[in-house]
C-alpha cells in the first residue's frame, strides 16, 4: 500500500480492510483498530494521491 501511495496511485485499503470492517458491522463485532488504520490510510491516500493529480 505504501508503494502505491508513494507512486500516486490509489491503495487497495478498501479491499483489504473495508471488507473486514463491513463484516464486523454486519455481525456487531467492534473493529476499532481496523477502523483507525483504515481512516488513517484513507486520509493519507486522499492527501497525497489527490494532490499529485
Amino acid at each position: 500500500m505504501l508503494q502505491d501511495i508513494e507512486a500516486g496511485r490509489l491503495s487497495e485499503i478498501d479491499a483489504l480492510f473495508g471488507a473486514a470492517i463491513e463484516l464486523g458491522e454486519l455481525t456487531n463485532t467492534p473493529t476499532p483498530y481496523l477502523s483507525s488504520i483504515y481512516a488513517s490510510v484513507k486520509l493519507l491516500e486522499q492527501t497525497i494521491v489527490t494532490s499529485s493529480v
